[in-house]
């Protein structure tokens, strides 16, 4: 349970720049579908996920999921396409059990960038493909102070600490799905200047990625998922 004081001051999250993360998060979905054909022939859905890992986004994805689910009795199998620079740790992980909870199998897979909070849910599938000229990047969680000038001791303990709980998520995922070692994670997971930043070869090397995608399946039917235009 989050202390809620603690909440108020520090809101940790991951990230590769923090300029370059628009703000508000709000999600856009689209949906196609093959036209006239019956729910039980279609064997194979994807959801092509673009952009920051929001609540928006988390919500959308999980709903698509459901439906997905609860409405094609015969799908094989669901493709996630995955293009996303990273974002909220907590929306990252709940993105990630709402992967490893579907019923139907899931395959992640990296159209041209997986990093960050992103590299979280890309590792909920057993199999997690990446397109030839795509990358991944591993690096340590961040914390905001809410642009506060002046810290107190008590306040820094708390932000250790929560940083700490991000970074041993990271760290617990990591060792699932990579061939790091205990030594190459903690030296990744602690300074920016250790980051990992892989292209896709390297990726299968170390175990992240199981195989490399030619292409984008033909799928039945689609979810879009990215954020909204704002005018």
């Amino acid at each position: 349970m989050k202390n809620n004081y603690a909440w108020s001051l520090f809101k940790t999250i991951s990230i590769v720049l923090l300029p370059l993360l628009p703000s508000p998060a709000f999600a856009d979905v689209s949906v196609i579908k093959k036209p006239n054909i019956k729910n039980g022939n279609v064997e194979y859905a994807k959801i092509v996920y673009i952009g920051n890992v929001t609540e928006g986004k988390t919500v959308d994805v999980m709903s698509a999921l459901d439906e997905i689910n609860a409405t094609y009795p015969n799908l094989k199998n669901i493709y996630f396409y995955i293009n996303s620079y990273g974002g909220d740790m907590d929306n990252g992980y709940m993105t990630y059990e709402a992967i490893k909870s579907s019923p139907t199998p899931v395959t992640t897979v990296n159209m041209s960038m997986v990093a960050s909070a992103a590299t979280i849910f890309y590792c909920a599938a057993q199999q997690r493909l990446a397109m030839a000229g795509s990358s991944f990047m591993l690096h340590p969680s961040a914390t905001s102070n809410n642009n506060r000038d002046y810290i107190k001791p008590d306040e820094l303990n708390v932000l250790q600490q929560m940083n700490n709980t991000y970074n041993n998520m990271f760290d617990a995922i990591y060792k699932t799905c990579t061939s790091y070692s205990e030594d190459e994670r903690k030296k990744i997971l602690y300074s920016e200047n250790n980051r990992a930043l892989i292209n896709a070869g390297q990726a299968v090397e170390k175990k992240m990625a199981t195989g490399i995608a030619e292409k984008m399946v033909n799928a039945d039917v689609s979810y879009y998922i990215s954020e909204k235009d704002e005018h």
